[in-house]
């Protein structure tokens, strides 16, 4: 099953794409020192083989001139990316903190 290009990926793109049509000479190396990033960093993102942290995707919404809902459906295509290992990651470590923190409250522990 083919996955569904992420949006953040797809504006990145088209937004490299109409720079390139109005000055042919522009390069991605240009376009990444536009967005405050390491070219291989922006490539790698761009062709899905590397994932966007949070921090970056705020600063490019930031340098592309966002309108406060393009920012908004920009970020929200970065955040719901995350890998489902990801996820279950974070949901295991929520759940090894509830369980850390009932263990202290059992009178018997907290005396160990």
């Amino acid at each position: 099953m083919l996955e569904k290009e992420a949006y953040f990926r797809t504006a990145l793109r088209e937004e490299l794409a109409r720079r390139q049509r109005v000055n042919p000479a522009y390069s991605l190396r240009a376009f990444a020192k536009h967005l405050s990033m390491q070219p291989p960093s922006l490539s790698a993102v761009l062709t899905g083989k590397r994932p966007l942290p949070m921090r970056s995707a705020e600063t490019i919404s930031e340098r592309l001139a966002h309108s406060p809902s393009e920012k908004k459906r920009f970020l929200n295509s970065v955040y719901y990316r995350k890998t489902p290992a990801a996820i279950v990651e974070s949901i295991e470590s929520t759940r090894n903190a509830a369980s850390s923190a009932k263990i202290l409250r059992d009178e018997m522990h907290f005396k160990i």
